[in-house]
């Protein structure tokens, strides 16, 4: 990391001028930019997926796995959505869990697209590469944070709440979002 501040003295650019930015970027380095911004933060995925996604994306939601390498978790890593007694992993959870897979399904059953069984990451960067129109990448993008989204509040609330929802509910709530979201979009744009 480039010194922005030593001995009491700013780091000045070329010409004797202090540079707020360079010194913002000196205190926080390099950081990878994420490719797939553009289809995280579209205007058709709703905010709290959103924000979901890109914790996921950046593999940070507080799994069991993670909670457990944190020496944070007291009790069992499995997953709680499904009965595979698998390891609750960020992989697990959104591609492998067999309730995962039954809003997948009912998903494909809707929309005409399934999702591979990928990272987070790599299913944006499937997206990304798709030869589709922006709206449609936007759309389909949507559906896939809604099922990030409902994932994750389905599995805290079956640990927190120990309440139980049903994969076709959540399938049919996405639709419901989704459309209602495509809908507010457009009113958007026509007025």
């Amino acid at each position: 990391m480039v010194h922005w501040f030593s001995n009491g003295v700013y780091l000045l650019t070329a010409n004797e001028e202090y540079s707020v930015t360079q010194s913002y970027n000196a205190l926080i380095g390099r950081h990878e930019r994420m490719q797939e911004a553009d289809l995280v933060w579209n205007s058709i995925m709703m905010p709290r997926h959103r924000f979901i996604v890109w914790l996921a994306y950046q593999n940070r939601l507080l799994t069991k796995e993670r909670l457990q390498r944190l020496n944070m978790l007291a009790g069992d890593e499995k997953c709680n959505l499904c009965v595979n007694d698998q390891v609750e992993t960020q992989q697990y959870l959104f591609a492998d869990c067999t309730w995962t897979r039954g809003v997948q399904q009912a998903l494909a059953r809707w929309s005409g697209i399934s999702f591979q069984r990928q990272t987070v990451k790599q299913t944006l960067q499937w997206l990304k590469r798709r030869n589709w129109k922006k709206f449609h990448k936007e759309v389909e993008t949507a559906i896939f944070g809604a099922l990030i989204y409902h994932t994750w509040k389905a599995r805290n609330w079956k640990i927190l709440r120990n309440l139980i929802i049903q994969a076709e509910e959540v399938g049919n709530q996405i639709q419901k979002e989704v459309k209602e979201r495509i809908e507010s979009q457009m009113s958007t744009l026509q007025n």
